[in-house]
């Protein structure tokens, strides 16, 4: 199925944030020899790139979301980057770039992985021998984060709001 890609006015249903075509140029201007597959292998790491990109950063992006209607979080209104440049009414090419980044790394793993354990962190674990007794007490509030991708995450970093840089580990 093909790409419904976000143009800057608000597509409902969209399901990217730049056609194969920019990723692929953006690749081999790079030298990136891995950006390799059919066109569908290549539509799906899109799609998955984009995915991320809302599940991260969607609440963090600056500006407000041009449309209840439109399918992704931009085009934005009020939306000026760090040098005060506003961006309304188009996808910021920093945005194309991280897809492109992100789409890369979709072809070789899961940016979205399942977490394994949904318990947090454990704070303390008691056993006992007889009559056999254990016990594990676990941190509670404790939140899964998202995978971290420093290529990519960094692009993002001047269209997201004040004090929502990224943290690179």
């Amino acid at each position: 199925m093909a790409l419904t890609v976000e143009d800057g006015t608000g597509v409902a249903g969209a399901d990217a944030y730049c056609e194969v075509a920019a990723v692929d140029t953006y690749h081999t201007n790079r030298g990136n020899a891995a950006w390799t597959g059919s066109s569908t292998v290549k539509e799906q790491a899109v799609r998955k790139a984009t995915d991320y990109i809302e599940a991260r950063f969607a609440r963090r992006f600056v500006g407000t979301r041009y449309s209840k209607e439109q399918g992704l979080s931009w085009p934005r209104t009020e939306a000026y980057d760090r040098d005060g440049f506003l961006r309304d009414d188009e996808i910021p090419e920093e945005l194309v770039e991280a897809t492109a980044e992100y789409a890369l790394r979709a072809l070789s793993a899961a940016l979205l992985p399942d977490p394994t354990s949904n318990e947090g962190a454990v704070i303390r674990v008691k056993e006992k021998v007889g009559p056999l007794e254990e016990e594990t007490e676990y941190a509670s509030g404790s939140t899964s984060q998202l995978p971290a991708y420093p290529a990519a995450d960094r692009k993002l970093t001047p269209i997201l709001k004040a004090g929502g840089s990224v943290a690179i580990r």
